[in-house]
């Protein structure tokens, strides 16, 4: 079902912006989503996108490429991605963004202003963390549903909100529990022995900052 919507989501892209701003779909590099990851040493951050690879056969599953860029802001991070492909990358279709532990150590503020403040980000973007070595490393999750991880992530935690199995939390969610001193939960993301996408739990915040995390079975009681 979910390769279905994604053959028939590419061309009605091509009428998105009027006649004047129109771009063919070759062009563009569709974003499922970004996952970031904080060096203390350099201060900077390094973002990973997922993207629709244009060169899939027509007609075929879509298949995943993976371009990256670094900035000392999250914003200067994205941006370099435009220098890594030819096409123009299209963030209007991005739905989750992924933090590693140490990225959200040093705080989530700055990437929930950013998907404040940038229009072509969603405002319901999911937050979610990696529970891994690294953010990067979630591009390497095994997936049931299509080749795209990112759009098969965003499925998977609302199935899980759906039956209250996880907290969830999206960007404008967040941008309101920052403001009025709530504390933010993220689920967290990783892979079983087969490398197969599994909710590991969740992660507590104090302010912006990640200070621990919950278990999947706390996670769950959470939610009852």
């Amino acid at each position: 079902m979910r390769t279905v919507i994604l053959v028939l989501l590419i061309p009605a892209l091509l009428f998105l912006g009027g006649c004047d701003s129109a771009r063919e779909i070759n062009d563009m590099a569709i974003v499922s989503g970004a996952a970031f990851d904080w060096d203390a040493e350099q201060e900077t951050y390094r973002v990973t996108a997922e993207v629709v690879n244009r060169e899939a056969e027509p007609g075929s599953q879509a298949s995943p490429l993976v371009i990256d860029g670094e900035g000392k802001t999250p914003e200067e991070a994205m941006a370099n991605l435009d220098f890594k492909t030819s096409r123009k990358i299209l963030w209007s279709h991005a739905r989750v963004l992924i933090l590693s532990k140490e990225t959200a150590k040093a705080g989530i503020a700055p990437f929930v202003e950013m998907v404040m403040a940038d229009n072509s980000l969603r405002l319901s973007t999911e937050l979610l963390i990696a529970d891994m070595d690294s953010a990067e490393k979630v591009w390497e999750i095994t997936t049931d549903a299509t080749e795209m991880i990112g759009f098969d992530l965003d499925d998977m935690i609302h199935e899980a909100r759906e039956s209250g199995g996880v907290p969830s939390l999206r960007a404008y969610h967040a941008k309101m529990l920052l403001e009025t001193a709530g504390q933010p939960v993220i689920p967290m993301i990783g892979m079983d022995e087969r490398e197969n996408a599994v909710i590991t739990g969740a992660a507590i915040l104090q302010g912006d900052k990640m200070v621990g995390s919950l278990s999947r079975e706390e996670a769950e009681a959470l939610c009852r």
